[in-house]
């Protein structure tokens, strides 16, 4: 606690909190990743060969979305790697922020291969050529199987960090690419229509762009510094009022994401007189209150009293 010079205000704080992104956390995301990445990779060598071997665009809309996976996977490795670093004295948040970076650049690439495939099955419905639908198949299901297993194990080791989420988004929508691929050569395999292989590439795309944009404006969110959306300001004012009655006004609400996972907040509350002999314990009890109960990993409260500056006098 500090006590300024004039006697109005305190200035509550942790002295031993800290911001930074857990060690656990990261190294837990890095070990993940590393192998999701290995597995994009070999997937997407499957589909490429496939995809040729059987001249199916589908096939290869759905290899140029696992190289963007790879990409991606490999991006999210790196920054979980640089989220593993201490704070310093030119950012003494930590790096915890590069998570969300690399979940943006994803969700952009993703935006950027959607706009790939649906160029091209543009194309390729004026100008249907023919496929094999049995490649088709079998290396569509195989892509299917490997993105679902690796979307649920990457879930279970991190579904709630941004970084892993926009990880399993490109795994998803690929998984939904494949899905369509193999519905794609079944029906051409039996109706002959060719149009199904770029019509059912169009369709998934559209479905892979919807999630794409929740993950953009949830990274622009963090960045932003914007309240987060588990959290009602208004809520969270009245259940401190109502958990500490001694408080007559509180002001100046600010609650932002500090990085993936890791919300601070700030505020000030105005006391009486009576109440700044044990500010300390209040700021204490508030803070253990709102990580309980919000969640709220770092908080810095200014307490303000109205009777201190006729005490000074």
């Amino acid at each position: 606690m500090l006590l300024h010079s004039s006697c109005l205000t305190l200035t509550g704080f942790d002295e031993n909190a800290t911001v930074a992104t857990p060690m656990s956390e990261p190294a837990a995301q890095s070990h993940s990743l590393r192998i999701a990445f290995s597995v994009t990779i070999a997937i997407l060598a499957a589909e490429i060969i496939g995809g040729i071997a059987a001249h199916s665009l589908a096939l290869l809309a759905d290899a140029a979305h696992m190289a963007t996976d790879a990409v991606a996977t490999g991006l999210a490795w790196w920054a979980a790697r640089v989220a593993l670093r201490p704070a310093d004295h030119r950012n003494t948040f930590g790096y915890g922020r590069a998570t969300v970076l690399a979940a943006l650049f994803n969700a952009a690439a993703l935006f950027a291969a959607i706009l790939l495939i649906g160029i091209e099955a543009v194309h390729r419905l004026q100008s249907p050529s023919g496929v094999t639908p049995s490649i088709m198949i079998a290396v569509a299901a195989f892509a299917l199987v490997a993105n679902l297993v690796l979307s649920v194990y990457l879930v279970r080791t991190g579904g709630d960090s941004l970084n892993i989420r926009g990880v399993v988004l490109h795994l998803i929508g690929d998984g939904i690419i494949s899905a369509a691929v193999i519905l794609a050569a079944i029906g051409i395999a039996y109706t002959g229509i060719l149009q199904l292989d770029p019509i059912v590439s169009l369709a998934a795309t559209i479905v892979v762009a919807f999630s794409a944009w929740s993950l953009v404006r949830e990274a622009i969110g963090v960045l932003m510094e914007s309240v987060p959306a588990s959290i009602d300001l208004a809520k969270m004012r009245e259940h401190i009022r109502h958990m500490h009655p001694m408080i007559e006004d509180l002001h100046d609400l600010h609650v932002w994401s500090l990085a993936d996972g890791h919300v601070a907040a700030s505020f000030h509350l105005h006391v009486t007189m009576d109440t700044v002999a044990r500010a300390q314990e209040l700021v204490r009890d508030i803070k253990t209150d709102l990580a309980k109960t919000f969640a709220i990993d770092h908080t810095t409260i200014e307490i303000e009293c109205t009777d201190c500056q006729e005490a000074c006098s």
